[in-house]
């Protein structure tokens, strides 16, 4: 019986992975699977029980000269977005400016150096060989290593090529491939959508063949209609109206942006007349601890309600709600919600995957620190691409902001918008037809035989 390492980092990585079917998808091909995480003892494993499917503790390898490395990762691939996050705050400590200069000096030119990304990696392999979980492979013998988060437990990765064991890597997110060097390159690499194949050439150094585009699987939930339930028991779940126009408010997280503003605006909008038979449903970012709490000032108005359904689970580093629940309202809040809005956040996908319409803000309500500026964030290459698209109304002026409210709780999309629909679905998703769990279990079938 061929086994497959699989490797599971974060809480979320069980949800795209486990509960979407994709081991027991393995599993029912006759293959045996050892999951190899942090986590080995937390009892959602119980949940998938299986006579194939073992689950080994992940031993961490110490991390030497990660600061350096880090540097050097980002100077290999030195770009746009690269250039942005040295420049402007994403979420914590405003970088230093004379920092920002120093980067530009010593790591631009890094990136026209030939071969140098090969160069990277093979000095964070040297420095990091990864050893401390090399008894699982001369244990269970694996024919194929899979690794579900990109950068994440690289370790294994090695030990797999030094015992001559195929290996496959697949980032975990839309966002990362621009962000640094992977520390290691897969002898396969499995990615959501034609975007990322595109960047996994250009920043990661991965041919096209070396490359197989799935989908996100995670998006397979949204296929599955018994999950809904009628608009009035979720209205009742959360105390709205069904007869009124729900907003779904999707926060950024990691105090990006001050985005409790833009919910005042639009209830001073309510309060006046110029929206009307309107309720908001909050949701927080599941990622960032409190980040609920970021908009307590509004939580007070009758027609805001905060979402504090999701139950965190502070055992996992990302502190994921891994309850099927949690799958439930998420779906339920996308499809019965009338408009999605948020800043710049992966929540965009979901909305337009569940033919939500979505506004994306471009603006500040007043004159803020460039650092906290909303506009900083729509610099990043995967959020042009969003933009590329057309499919989401992007508000870039304060004066607007109501009126496209008002449009689409009226009209619906645009006809340019609906066109933007298609490129994103192809561009972005790749299919929305909720087989992506099939495709990576094809996927990853064919490279262990």
């Amino acid at each position: 019986m061929p086994t497959i390492f699989i490797t599971i980092s974060r809480g979320a990585l069980i949800r795209n992975f486990f509960q979407t079917g994709v081991i027991k998808k393995i599993l029912d091909e006759g293959i045996r699977i050892v999951v190899i995480t942090e986590y080995a003892n937390h009892p959602i494993f119980e949940m998938f029980a299986h006579k194939n499917l073992i689950i080994e503790e992940y031993k961490p390898d110490r991390a030497r000269l990660r600061g350096i490395l880090t540097e050097l990762k980002k100077g290999a691939v030195f770009n746009h977005t690269v250039r942005i996050r040295f420049k402007y705050r994403i979420t914590g400590r405003v970088p230093s400016r004379v920092l920002y200069y120093v980067r530009l000096i010593t790591l631009l030119p890094l990136s026209y150096i030939p071969g140098i990304r090969g160069i990277v990696r093979w000095v964070d392999g040297l420095v990091n060989p990864g050893r401390a979980n090399d008894e699982l492979f001369e244990h269970y013998k694996p024919r194929l290593v899979f690794s579900t988060a990109s950068m994440g437990y690289e370790g294994i990765l090695r030990g797999a090529k030094r015992h001559g064991i195929k290996t496959v890597d697949m980032p975990k997110s839309w966002d990362v491939l621009s962000k640094m060097l992977f520390g290691f390159k897969a002898d396969h690499l499995l990615v959501w959508n034609p975007f990322m194949k595109k960047q996994a050439i250009k920043y990661q150094n991965y041919t096209s063949d070396e490359i197989t585009v799935t989908g996100i699987p995670q998006f397979d939930f949204y296929s599955q209609k018994e999950r809904l339930v009628s608009r009035e028991a979720f209205c009742e779940k959360f105390g709205f109206d069904p007869n009124k126009k729900i907003i779904l408010y999707g926060s950024t997280g990691g105090n990006c942006c001050k985005e409790d503003d833009y919910l005042e605006l639009i209830h001073s909008h309510i309060e006046k007349g110029d929206l009307s038979n309107v309720q908001m449903l909050v949701r927080p970012h599941i990622g960032y601890k409190n980040d609920l709490k970021r908009f307590d000032s509004v939580g007070h108005y009758k027609e805001i309600v905060l979402d504090d359904t999701a139950r965190l689970d502070d055992s996992f580093r990302d502190r994921w709600d891994v309850s099927e629940e949690y799958i439930n309202t998420l779906f339920n809040s996308l499809y019965h919600a009338d408009l999605c809005i948020n800043i710049a956040s992966t929540i965009t996908l979901d909305a337009l995957a569940c033919d939500t319409p979505v506004i994306n803000i471009n603006f500040d309500t007043k004159k803020v620190n460039p650092h906290f500026s909303t506009r900083r964030l729509f610099l990043s290459d995967y959020i042009e691409a969003i933009r590329k698209t057309e499919a989401t109304r992007i508000v870039e002026k304060k004066e607007y902001f109501i009126d496209a409210i008002n449009d689409i709780l009226s009209n619906g999309q645009s006809e340019s918008e609906k066109v933007g629909m298609q490129k994103i679905t192809e561009h972005l998703m790749y299919k929305n037809d909720g087989r992506s769990a099939e495709r990576i279990k094809d996927a990853l079938i064919g490279l262990v035989e």
